[in-house]
């Protein structure tokens, strides 16, 4: 989605309003959490992503403000990322699986009861 400024009005309205937006499509996608875990953790890290990119652009305004949301955002996305680690390592245990003529099927099985464990 594009957003743009206007000149004839306010910009920390025009701000507010796009962080609502963002806000918004992440509570949205993350409240589809049950059904695709990948695609929602990531839209939503996007979104909160965009927020903290929007905050950098006018922290002049509010340097404080900006400084305090855009921690606000960056930790939500933190708190997202092992739901993204662990899709990292069971992609990269599926490509591996095989690897090397079947030699590592223990090691293998034992990550995947690792991943598996993570997951929970």
């Amino acid at each position: 989605m594009k957003y743009q400024f206007y000149k004839n009005k306010n910009l920390g309205g025009q701000a507010i309003a796009i962080l609502a937006a963002q806000a918004d499509k992440a509570c949205k996608l993350l409240e589809r959490y049950e059904a695709h875990p990948v695609e929602s953790v990531h839209g939503a890290r996007r979104a909160f992503k965009r927020c903290r990119s929007l905050l950098q652009l006018i922290r002049d305004a509010d340097p404080y403000m900006a400084n305090v949301e855009k921690r606000f955002f960056r930790d939500l996305g933190r708190r997202l990322s092992p739901v993204r680690d662990a899709d990292a390592i069971r992609e990269t245990a599926a490509a591996l699986d095989g690897w090397q003529g079947g030699r590592y099927v223990d090691e293998m099985r034992a990550l995947r009861r690792y991943i598996a464990q993570a997951a929970l």
